[in-house]
Order: C-alpha cells, then structure tokens, then sequence
C-alpha cells in the first residue's frame, strides 16, 4: 500500500519526478501519456467504450493498429489511490496537461475517489516554461505548494470536461470570457477554441502554424513538421507531430475543390513526402478567401462535430466560439 500517489503528463515529466523525490516503497509515480486535447471523447461510465474510441481515432490517425494499454496501467494505478492517504497530480499550464487534469477529475467521480485527500501541484505559466517535462531538476525541487482540490474546483472542472465531450461551446465560452482572476484552465480553453476555424479565414491554428512555414518550393514535410515544433516550443498548445502531419494531409486532401497544399511522394510517410503551398492557401493566410467557405468542413474537434452539412458551423471570432449558418 502507497501512503502517497502521484500522477503526472508524460512519462518524460514522471520519470524527472521519481529521480528528485528518490525511491520510496511508500509513493508511486504514475505517469500519463494521451494528449485529450485531440480526437473524440466520451464519457467515463464506461472505460472499455473510452479506450475504443481513442484507439481507432489514433489509428485513423497514424494509418495503424494503435494501442491504449496505458489506459488500463492508469486505471489500475487509479483503483490502488483508493487505498493511498494522499493523491496528488502534477501539472504545468500547456493545453495538453490542463486537458489530462479534466481528464484526471472527471476519473475521480467514476472511481468514486475521495477527493478530500486530492492536492493539485500547479506549477505557474511564466510564457517561457510551460510543460512539467521542461522545468529543470531545481525547480521541480522548489514546486509550488499542493493545493486542496476543493469541492468548487472539481466541479468546474467537471463542467467543462462535460462541454467538451457533448460539444457544448456556450459553456467554453464563459470559462473563456476575460476576467481579472484567471486561472490556468481558462487560459488554457482560450487558446483551446482558436483551433476552430477562423471566421474571417477558414483556418485554425494549427492550419496557420503549416501554411507560414510552407514556401512554393518542395520541402521535405518532416523539415516543416520539426520547424513548426521548434517555432512554437513555448506555446501552450503543444500540438505534436503526428497530429500535425495529418492537418497537412488534410489541407492538401485531393477531394477539396480548391486544396491549400500540395504533397509530392508517399503521403502517408512523413519522411517520403514533400509539400508546398498552393495560391489558395497564400489567399486564406492574406483573409483574402476563406477555406470553409470554399472547401466545406467535415472535422471533429473533441466533442464538437464541425459539417457543412448541417447548414451552420462553428467558428472561432475575437477570443470566442460563434454559430454562423452556412
């Protein structure tokens, strides 16, 4: 039995953890690797129907079987902090660490874990260091005080877990409305919603962050990818590497009427494939043609099913999400 239970995102930032802490018989360090900022989710009454449904997003990402054992090792590590004294997660302020906090939250009510003995380490957003797994030995050893996860805090979390999973955008744009006070979770939702297309252009940013790094000339897309990776270090949205070739392969899809990108070589390989950017992606980088406008959008951004089929779409306009019909 462990007297106390850490999880924290990625097992980069873990394992950093278990070194300055030492070996203990009496902690366990558990490490989580999903980024839930990608792809649909469900609801936790059933991990089995969760675990399928991140698998085969993954898998169609990835063009290959994908495997969620982590989820079963989480789990179970999960179960055993029933039995711990004390439980505590570890987050910086990156998008992909705040959405395994909901994540974390919500498997606090379905493993019916006592929250009175949960503690979160947030570590502050100093817009150099984001991420846990890039702070140095001697500021991990200096953290931030654990802090009660109170009552009032783990139903907002709880709350905007559930909007993101049904899709409602009402309720993220009031946990992204400006205030005095924010807290990292807010911060972390604003710059979540900039992923839906742009009104004025079509594109998110993700689809940005591509088309400015794209020239007229065949590059190599692992040289894109690696450059955008690089550039955007210190963002908060540390969007990864699979994920961004596959908006590559999205924006230079075949069936669109005007693609924005062209690929050259074997398109599912990001070290055989090449890409440049088309007119019309210059055009809707200058807000002078607009790519949902033109293309349509049939996409899923967590629980939000954006379709020009259904005669009105999501788009995200001055630091909020707005229906607009199409």
């Amino acid at each position: 039995m462990f007297s106390k239970t850490i999880f924290a995102y990625g097992d980069s930032a873990a394992g950093r953890i278990r070194q300055i802490l030492g070996s203990r018989n009496d902690m366990a360090v558990t490490s989580c690797v999903e980024d839930f900022s990608q792809g649909p989710l469900t609801t936790l009454t059933s991990m089995q129907r969760f675990s399928e449904v991140r698998a085969n997003y993954w898998e169609s990402r990835a063009g290959k079987p994908s495997s969620n054992d982590w989820l079963t090792d989480f789990h179970r590590h999960l179960t055993k902090a029933h039995q711990a004294d004390r439980v505590e997660v570890w987050v910086g302020s990156t998008v992909q660490e705040q959405f395994f906090l909901l994540f974390f939250n919500a498997c606090l009510y379905s493993a019916n874990i006592d929250r009175q003995k949960v503690f979160v380490v947030q570590f502050p957003n100093d817009h150099e260091i984001l991420s846990l797994s890039m702070y140095s030995d001697d500021m991990l050893m200096k953290r931030p005080s654990p802090q009660p996860l109170t009552e009032e805090n783990s139903e907002k979390l709880r709350t905007i877990w559930e909007a993101i999973v049904e899709g409602s955008w009402e309720t993220l744009n009031q946990v992204a409305a400006p205030r005095e006070m924010n807290c990292p979770i807010d911060e972390a939702i604003r710059v979540f919603l900039r992923r839906f297309p742009d009104r004025r252009t079509g594109l998110g940013t993700v689809d940005v962050r591509i088309l400015m790094s794209l020239s007229e000339e065949w590059t190599p897309v692992a040289r894109i990818i690696s450059y955008v990776l690089s550039r955007y270090l210190h963002d908060p949205d540390q969007i990864g590497d699979a994920t961004m070739f596959a908006h590559i392969r999205r924006l230079a899809k075949s069936g669109l009427r005007s693609p924005l990108v062209q690929l050259r070589g074997v398109e599912t390989a990001i070290r055989d494939c090449r890409a440049r950017i088309n007119p019309f992606g210059r055009k809707c980088l200058s807000g002078e043609a607009n790519a949902v406008s033109e293309n349509g959008i049939d996409e899923k951004i967590s629980g939000f099913k954006l379709s020009s089929s259904t005669g009105s779409s999501l788009y995200w306009d001055k630091g909020k999400l707005v229906l607009v019909d199409s």
